[in-house]
């Protein structure tokens, strides 16, 4: 397992000059993945990732965009409550970016006291205003800014205190967002709601920028970068001496936030690759911490912008840097106080020591993978989402970016985003939100590519999908899957699609094993077809991809072809599949009346040694047909 990194791979990110293996949103999307290929004895360049099975202790950042609002509590249980864009906003110019809503507002919703405070980030849906569970814009994660604890001791849960809010959200979904904010805004939203006359909504494109982290070396990785400044008494940093021999970020309760302030990264370049370090640490106070997390650990002034606005004024130019350390000793001991830290320019390469002028930044560590969205179940996955979300002012990340290049950490865009997400088990968005509006453009755009590319080959090294009698070849059409049998694609194409909640079809499973399902428990599925999505994985051998149609049959009419003496090995229930593909045409015509789905996204899963597939199938049709399974069965 190699720690080194390409060197080449030291550019800029976040809002600073994009990476060169930064991608427009969607592209590539029928192309191999990175995870797909040969591994090579090197295989730490930038732009690309080894999944976890091969090197996993080496964590993998993508680059975070920010953008900001401002709104009501009450606001945002209405317009998003649930689970939990225009061409413009869906190019993405950095790796995986993910836009920032800063609101203040009233606090008179999200009532829970372990997001209200702060001290964590909630992970949720948004939805269009008053259409829960319907119409969903895009997953978002909100981080309340905590209120000083001169305030909080004063003025307790105040209805009336005024509140900021960071909406952390996917760029293809960020127009919508932002036209959501404007309706409530209106004079109808005001009329419905009054509080919304106190929402101010900001932008923080280009005020804010975050780095993701995965991986579980990835706090070791985060405390060898960062050099803390040693404030004695602050909370935060007495807590991040005590996190120091965390080994995985898995430990942490989910969501927390810690404050820290650092010293400039550039002063200590190049941190070089180096083996785990050891600490000594205080057991049972790392222990206690994990069990209770302390409280006004999360308090930073990168809320101001004029805090924003000063670090990025303030930041010093490499040519100062540089004059740092090519100055003389004799010379440079004079603007130290301290004639020892100067005596570290004696050996080239050594660390410069801070001064006055350089800038202590405030930057804020937020867990990820936790929240209220399902997580993975293996520890393989666990370990793929886990990790740190570092949040910086704008124009400090090509300082940070080259800090954790060199320091080992591969670097990941969009397209190996989504492959981890699929190792991990877990939806991508919004490759895997039917029903959204980002899912249906950048279906719509893949569709369009995957059939000019289809068109372009010779009539006799292409398959004859009319012959084949499959309809939809380019993009699966959801909206055809209403009730059980239905087959009029043109009848049922208007409908609008939704990703049932998770509550709602275990309340129908429940209903069903008791043998008392109702039918509207699914809501009126003649104006909406509620899906549910799920996982795929192949028994033995063969890989699923995108579009691939989901079937459903019952046991009998599976073994109804095969021999008596045949067993139920995985092997036996392959050569049942290829027998039942002999004739495609005849198959698809037959069985029509039998899809519960289509696959979003599948490939080879190197965590698992086989294929897998994450899909949508309607709520109702794998309902009916789990029933009909159990009642034969």
């Amino acid at each position: 397992m190699e720690d080194g990194a390409d060197r080449r791979g030291g550019g800029g990110g976040g809002n600073d000059r994009g990476s060169q293996a930064s991608k427009r949103f969607g592209e590539g999307s029928h192309g191999k993945a990175a995870g797909q290929k040969k591994h090579k004895k090197r295989h730490g360049e930038c732009g690309s990732v080894v999944p976890a099975c091969s090197c996993g202790s080496i964590p993998v950042v993508a680059a975070y965009n920010a953008m900001q609002a401002r709104m009501t509590p009450t606001t945002a249980a209405a317009a998003g409550g649930g689970e939990g864009s225009s061409e413009r906003a869906m190019t993405v110019e950095n790796f995986a970016e993910a836009r920032a809503f800063e609101i203040h507002t009233m606090q008179n919703a999200m009532r829970k006291a372990i997001f209200i405070t702060g001290a964590r980030q909630c992970t949720c849906l948004i939805h269009e205003y008053n259409a829960y569970p319907q119409r969903v814009i895009a997953p978002v994660m909100v981080l309340w800014r905590p209120l000083p604890p001169a305030m909080t001791s004063t003025t307790g849960d105040d209805d009336s205190a005024t509140r900021q809010v960071w909406l952390w959200i996917h760029p293809a979904a960020f127009d919508q967002v932002e036209q959501l904010f404007v309706q409530l805004k209106s004079q109808d939203g005001i009329a419905h709601l009054p509080q919304l006359s106190h929402l101010v909504v900001r932008d923080l494109r280009a005020e804010l920028l975050a780095f993701d982290f995965v991986g579980p070396r990835t706090h070791d990785y985060i405390a060898r970068v960062l050099d803390v400044c040693e404030d004695d008494g602050v909370p935060a940093t007495t807590l991040w001496r005590t996190l120091a021999p965390l080994r995985t970020t898995q430990s942490l309760p989910p969501g927390v936030a810690i404050a820290l302030t650092v010293h400039d990264p550039r002063l200590r370049f190049p941190h070089l690759a180096t083996s785990a370090a050891t600490h000594a640490s205080d057991e049972a106070a790392l222990a206690s911490a994990l069990v209770q997390w302390p409280e006004n650990v999360a308090h930073t002034t990168l809320w101001e912008a004029d805090t924003r606005q000063s670090l990025h004024d303030g930041m010093l130019p490499e040519k100062a840097l540089h004059h740092r350390r090519s100055t003389p000793v004799h010379s440079y001991a004079g603007l130290l106080a301290d004639g020892s830290c100067s005596l570290q320019m004696l050996v080239p390469g050594q660390p410069l020591a801070p001064t006055p002028s350089d800038a202590r930044m405030p930057i804020l560590l937020i867990h990820r993978g936790g929240g209220q969205l399902p997580g993975p179940e293996t520890q393989v996955g666990r370990e793929l989402v886990n990790g740190w979300r570092l949040v910086m002012p704008k124009g400090w990340g090509n300082a940070f970016w080259k800090a954790f290049v060199f320091a080992g950490i591969r670097v990941g865009g969009l397209e190996e985003q989504r492959t981890m997400h699929l190792e991990a088990g877990l939806a991508c968005f919004p490759y895997d939100y039917p029903g959204t509006l980002a899912y249906e453009q950048w279906s719509r755009r893949e569709a369009a590519m995957a059939q000019e590319r289809h068109e372009k080959r010779p009539p006799a090294k292409r398959p004859n999908y009319a012959k084949l009698r499959v309809d939809h070849p380019f993009n699966p059409p959801f909206s055809t899957l209403t009730t059980h049998g239905a087959t009029d694609a043109t009848a049922t194409s208007s409908l609008p699609c939704y990703i049932l909640p998770r509550h709602t079809m275990k309340q129908c499973l429940t209903a069903a094993m008791q043998e008392s399902a109702d039918a509207t428990a699914l809501g009126d599925t003649s104006t909406s077809v509620p899906l549910v999505r799920i996982r795929l994985t192949m028994l033995n051998r063969g890989i699923i991809h995108r579009n691939a149609i989901i079937y459903g049959f019952d046991m009998a009419e599976l073994t109804k072809h095969l021999p008596a003496s045949v067993t139920t090995t995985p092997i036996r229930w392959q050569q049942l599949g290829a027998s039942l593909d002999i004739d495609g045409s005849l198959f698809c015509a037959r069985y029509a009346d039998r899809i519960l789905g289509y696959v979003t996204t599948g490939q080879l899963v190197f965590s698992q040694g086989k294929g897998s597939a994450i899909g949508s199938c309607s709520a109702q049709r794998l309902l009916s047909h789990w029933i009909e399974l159990r009642r034969i069965n």
